[in-house]
């Protein structure tokens, strides 16, 4: 994790720290966000099919629905078209 956040600096992007927290991913994202008093949440997504999803639940459904800013969801798409999907707590939501 360490290395990352080290590789997320070397980019040029400030502000890249690491932090480990324990539970349950959602919950924990959410409640990191607001501790730091975040603006926006970005959070990857793998795509999981309505079937799997509806069952066992997605990560980043749950942190557009409790986060406190804006969230905005990217999966991959192909490998020239990256897709991105941005939401509001006031529910609007928009492809990029």
């Amino acid at each position: 994790m360490n290395e990352n956040a080290r590789q997320i600096q070397a980019d040029g992007v400030k502000g890249g720290e690491a932090d480990l927290a324990l539970g349950d991913a959602d919950r924990e994202i959410v409640r990191f966000a607001e501790d730091i008093h975040a603006d926006l949440i970005v959070v990857g997504s793998r795509g999981l099919g309505g079937v799997r999803r509806a069952l066992i639940g997605s990560v980043s459904d749950s942190v557009v629905r409790h986060a406190h800013c804006p969230v905005m969801v990217v999966r991959q798409g192909s490998q020239r078209e990256p897709v991105a999907q941005q939401s509001t707590k006031t529910g609007q939501s928009a492809r990029l």
